[in-house]
């Protein structure tokens, strides 16, 4: 079994700091606020995917890199919370900023 070093680039740059933390809310959030924060996130942030709570009920928002797209909720999710994963290298440093930023998106 040989080992080449045919590895993308990427892969071996997050490969051992790429890590996942949890945002959940109650609260209902704006779809232009959610896409402006996404917009500004730290570097560090490179996927941001999960059900979010809108006006019009949960969707689903799927974010990689800067590009983004909102999904009609699936008939398996039952909740009505917000429930993102937010994938990054050395992601839980930048923890309190990205909550921050989620947070200003909220409606009430």
């Amino acid at each position: 079994h040989m080992h080449t070093n045919q590895e993308p680039p990427k892969i071996k740059l997050y490969k051992d700091h790429i890590d996942a933390i949890n945002y959940l809310s109650d609260k209902t959030f704006d779809k232009s606020k959610i896409e402006a924060a996404f917009a500004n996130m730290p570097e560090n942030v490179f996927r941001i995917k999960g059900f979010v709570k809108t006006q019009n009920g949960v969707e689903i928002f799927n974010g990689i890199h800067n590009r983004f797209d909102w999904l009609p909720n699936t008939k398996q999710n039952t909740s009505d919370q917000t429930k993102l994963i937010i994938v990054g290298s050395k992601i839980h440093a930048s923890e309190s900023e990205v909550f921050a930023l989620l947070d200003s998106c909220q409606t009430e």
